[in-house]
């Protein structure tokens, strides 16, 4: 077993990216097959649902016949989904204020020791369209123009990360454009778009996805919560609203900043059971259903 090293734990980090550049056809094709079977003819929300907690497609799907591929080496990877109904809504920095859904769908990556102790964590936000013609103008402003937000206050009193309502956006545009993209639901080519809406450039889901486990897609985030107002604080504030929830249908209270911990053991939680990878959640606090990529390394250890 290797003892925890910044070098050893890249090296290893390496190597499961030679698993991912070794089945990228069959990565691909899977990612593809898994949106066979939903009705396209549905609401946004509700493909994004049915894709998240149904089985025989989406998560149920890549953990059926995607995960056991890449599991190999050392590594485990299992895919999780837990789904809110209610969506927070913030209020862009605009005058007069305009409120809008902050996305539809959170789309998160992480990378562990055999201990469930973080090494790496990046992350996707986006807005759910089924075509790329139409968009609000409040949404399409939130993504392509403004600096940044205010989070809802019922979000910011229990954050980790402020309790100050501001949040802002990534200031790199390349750092933005790879954290926040517009989700093309079009069943002949489901796809992400790059800000801004009115671009042409587009890439598969299925690519997207590859290329985000590789990470050259979506935005690194901290591997801990810490005092900001940027990204990390972005994707904290909503692992957290809805990692209240799911902790507490699956264990009754539990103490706040707990809540990670029970979002990352979903990896243990499929070695016995994959349905535990998939969670409905109801939270008046509002919530973004997120989508999650967890590998684990057996061979790096923390310490």
């Amino acid at each position: 077993m290797i003892n925890f090293t910044y070098l050893s734990w890249k090296s290893r980090y390496c190597q499961f990216i030679e698993i991912l550049l070794q089945f990228q056809s069959v990565i691909t094709d899977e990612l593809n097959n898994s949106w066979l079977g939903l009705d396209f003819g549905s609401p946004e929300d509700e493909i994004i649902k049915k894709y998240l907690l149904d089985k025989g497609i989406g998560i149920d799907y890549l953990n059926s016949k995607l995960a056991p591929l890449l599991s190999k080496n050392g590594f485990k990877i299992k895919f999780a989904s837990v789904f809110t109904h209610q969506k927070p809504l913030i209020t862009r920095f605009v005058s007069p204020c305009a409120k809008c859904e902050l996305g539809d769908l959170l789309i998160v990556f992480t990378y562990m020791d055999r201990l469930g102790n973080i090494l790496l964590n990046r992350a996707i936000l986006s807005q759910a369209k089924k075509t790329n013609k139409n968009i609000s103008t409040c949404q399409r402003k939130l993504y392509d123009e403004d600096m940044g937000f205010l989070m809802p206050q019922t979000i910011c009193s229990s954050s980790t990360c402020s309790k100050f309502p501001e949040r802002f956006f990534p200031r790199r545009w390349e750092d933005r454009c790879r954290a926040l993209k517009y989700l093309i639901l079009d069943p002949s080519n489901i796809s992400f778009l790059t800000i801004p809406w009115g671009t042409s450039v587009s890439l598969s889901f299925s690519l997207t996805m590859w290329l985000f486990m590789l990470g050259y897609k979506g935005c690194q985030f901290s591997r801990k919560p810490y005092r900001s107002d940027g990204w990390s604080a972005i994707v904290w504030d909503l692992i957290n609203v809805v990692g209240k929830p799911s902790m507490s249908k699956k264990y009754g209270s539990m103490p706040r900043g707990n809540y990670l911990s029970f979002l990352l053991n979903f990896s243990n939680y499929l070695d016995n059971d994959s349905s535990n990878c998939r969670i409905e959640v109801e939270t008046e606090d509002g919530g973004i259903p997120s989508l999650w990529i967890l590998v684990k390394d057996s061979e790096i250890r923390k310490g």
